[in-house]
């Protein structure tokens, strides 16, 4: 796995909830899904931290507060097979919000950000263009900043690279969602000849 699992999980914070984050700053990142996968919005927050650096001068660096609402349609649980229990304990705790249906409802995704978006101020709303180029042209509708991000090394190896280093500093935080951990155990990272990771 491209993350240390021991690393994420002691960044793991069970007081956070999304209801005391009214009102601050967010970057929304939305990755849809195909019929029997995973689709996620992340909303990311950022904090400044002041540090001591090895030389004795101050420095800042960013402190990222990440939560991730993960969304899977009803028929992919009854086809997942191996990860059907795991499915099931996910949506009776909350983190994995289970749609009617066969596939992906991606009006329910659209309201769910109008909703978040009345309460927490979305400064940009990044997103991949596969399968989400309609979501994305409804939200700009909506008044939303879209931000389209393709799976291309250069766009993302630069953002992995600060959440691993942010996670092996203990500047990441998040609510201990073991849907998310569980995504993120299954990620991989190759390295081009340049140091770049990408998944």
């Amino acid at each position: 796995a491209w993350m240390n699992t021991a690393s994420w999980l002691a960044c793991g914070d069970d007081s956070i909830r999304l209801e005391e984050m009214q009102g601050r700053k967010c970057w929304v990142g939305v990755d849809l899904a195909s019929k029997s996968d995973i689709a996620c919005v992340a909303l990311l927050f950022r904090d400044q931290l002041v540090v001591e650096g090895e030389d004795g001068k101050r420095q800042t660096l960013d402190q990222w507060t990440s939560i991730v609402r993960s969304y899977l349609p009803e028929g992919a649980i009854e086809r997942a097979g191996n990860n059907r229990a795991a499915y099931q304990t996910w949506q009776q705790t909350g983190h994995l919000i289970v749609t009617d249906g066969d596939e992906i409802n991606f009006d329910m995704i659209r309201e769910e950000i109008r909703d978040l978006s009345r309460v927490l101020d979305v400064q940009e709303i990044a997103y991949d263009p596969w399968r989400a180029t309609h979501l994305a042209q409804q939200l700009e509708a909506d008044g939303a900043e879209i931000i389209e991000v393709r799976n291309t090394v250069q766009n993302l190896s630069p953002p992995m690279r600060e959440m691993e280093s942010a996670v092996l500093a203990g500047r990441w935080r998040h609510p201990n969602d073991p849907c998310l951990t569980w995504q993120l155990s299954n990620v991989t990272a190759k390295v081009d000849a340049k140091e770049n990771i990408y998944p």
